[in-house]
This record gives structure tokens, sequence and C-alpha cells, in this order.
């Protein structure tokens, strides 16, 4: 009898990270359009963007062997724990219309800190929670994960962002992170990394 590849382990993973990425990419999206809304200038979006992609550049090089040295599940979990918790202050800060570049851009550098990290350690973790012989078929699933959500989310986004504004997605986020989280402590594997 072949192993299905949708274990319990494998499952959660997978529901963690759509529900991750939906909150994500609307971040992403509704914090862009509003640093171009606020200054209508193209460098300091720019800049913004750039600020955000520097850690995926930097930090990569020396964030994997300190991964190696903590538990992988429990580094996921805690990463998504703390960016809600970050997120419901943003989102309380922001609620009266707060803007400031600068805390924005702080933001921004924290979000994609977190990234990095969460990402490495998901990189490493994900093949053991995919059940033996599934390997191709785990990946498939893994694969599709962000171009489906980045399709269904821009759109979606925008809407949210127009009617309800940044604070709300910042909220949004916090409680689809908080949801994630809660379900990838329920992960049961011996993490091999410790």
């Amino acid at each position: 009898m072949k192993n299905s590849l949708w274990s319990k382990n494998f499952t959660i993973i997978t529901w963690g990270t759509v529900i991750s990425a939906v909150g994500g990419v609307g971040l992403n999206f509704a914090l862009s359009v509003l640093i171009y809304n606020k200054t209508s200038s193209t460098l300091l979006t720019a800049i913004f963007a750039a600020v955000s992609m520097i850690p995926n550049f930097v930090l990569p090089l020396f964030i994997g062997p300190l991964i190696d040295r903590f538990p992988r599940r429990k580094i996921i979990y805690c990463s998504d724990f703390l960016m809600s918790i970050m997120f419901m202050i943003i989102a309380y800060i922001t609620r009266d219309g707060f803007f400031d570049y600068t805390f924005y851009l702080i933001v921004a550098l924290v979000v994609s800190i977190n990234g990095v990290i969460y990402s490495i350690t998901y990189e490493s973790f994900f093949p053991e929670l995919i059940p033996e012989g599934q390997i191709q078929k785990g990946y498939a699933i893994s694969s599709l994960i962000y171009p489906t959500v980045n399709t269904i989310m821009f759109p979606v986004a925008a809407l949210i962002f127009e009617k309800y504004g940044v604070s709300f997605i910042f909220l949004l986020e916090a409680v689809l992170l908080f949801i994630a989280a809660c379900f990838e402590t329920q992960i049961r594997i011996d993490d091999k990394s410790v």
C-alpha cells in the first residue's frame, strides 16, 4: 500500500503556508501601494522595495548555520507568532492613518529578515514532512502555492486596501499568521536538526 501524500504533517505545513502566503502577498502589495500613494515618488517606492530585498541577498549566508542549531518546527511557529504580534501592534499604530516613511522602511526590513529566516527553515524542514515516496508530488504542490496565491490575492488585496486601508490589512495578516502558527504547532516530527 502506498503512503498518502496528505499525511497530517504535510497537510498542516501546506495549509500553514497557504494561510501565511495569503496574508503576505496582500501585505506586500498594500505596503507598496501605500508608500507610492503617500510619497508620490517612484524613487522612494523603489528604495522601499530595495530595502525589503536586501536581507534576501545578505542573510542566507549567515542564517543557515544558526538555524541548524535550533528545532526548525519551533522556529517556524515562533516566527509566525512573533510576526502576528508585531502586525497587531502595527495595525493599532496605523488605525488612524499614521504614516512615516522611515517607520515603514523598518517594518519592511524586519518583515524581510523574518521572511528569510522562515524561508530557510521551511526549505530545510519541508522534505522531512513529505511522506516517503511522495517527494515529487509534495514539491509539486508546494511550488503551486505562491503563484496561485499571487494570482488570487493581488486583486483581493487591492479591494481590501481600497475599502478598509492598510491598518485592516495589518490586522488581517496578524490573524492569518496566528492561525498558521497554531496549525504549525501541531506538526509532530522528530526534528533532526538538533
